[in-house]
């Protein structure tokens, strides 16, 4: 499954150079390992999407309420992937740290 979902700038910018390579959410979903995750930048200033996002698959589920004790947030190992082809068009892919991030239209209109 793909679950598409906001990421504020200063923490896209941390998943695309290759330093972030975990996610930390509400367990509002249900998130799998094997699962992937749309990351879509999100200004929250401007309440607006950037355009950039990046695609990472879900390689580990930490046990909830391990952290502190919070059954509230769950936290999610991946790794970065690689989209070959789309039915839409060719995705632009930018290298950065050496994880590639796509132009929105790679990934549809996810949320």
């Amino acid at each position: 499954m793909i679950h598409g979902l906001k990421i504020l700038p200063r923490y896209f910018r941390a998943v695309t150079s290759g330093d972030k390579k975990f996610e930390v959410r509400r367990p509002d979903r249900e998130y799998e390992v094997g699962d992937f995750l749309a990351l879509n930048e999100y200004d929250d200033e401007l309440n607006e999407y950037t355009g950039r996002c990046c695609l990472v698959k879900v390689t580990y589920i930490l046990d909830r309420g391990v952290i502190m004790d919070a059954d509230d947030v769950i936290v999610m190992s991946f790794t970065p992937c690689q989209i070959i082809s789309s039915i839409y068009e060719k995705p632009k892919v930018t290298e950065l740290g050496g994880v590639p991030m796509y132009e929105r239209t790679a990934i549809g209109g996810l949320e």
